[in-house]
């Protein structure tokens, strides 16, 4: 493997619409599919990226869920709440 080169393949489509897309063909390919949801910048894009794919997908509604590690500052609990 150490002499194997690796060639990156690029598709026509960017990368929120591939992420909708390999979403989709979860949601059709397995009974329950949940969206790990930390209230950070990157999970709330994937969590409506998500929710986008499942509505295309006539699979909504989508689950969400949220580990409380009991260190999260009240403002970030309040936006988990509101999403």
């Amino acid at each position: 493997m150490a002499n194997t080169i690796l060639k990156k393949k690029y598709l026509d489509i960017d990368v929120i619409q591939g992420a909708k897309e390999r979403i989709i063909y979860m949601l059709k390919a397995y009974d329950k599919v949940v969206v790990n949801f930390s209230g950070g910048k990157d999970s709330t894009a994937m969590l409506y990226i998500a929710i986008e794919a499942a509505r295309e997908a006539d699979k909504l509604p989508i689950e969400a869920v949220y580990v409380d590690h009991e260190i999260e500052g009240k403002r970030t609990l309040k936006f988990i709440d509101e999403v």
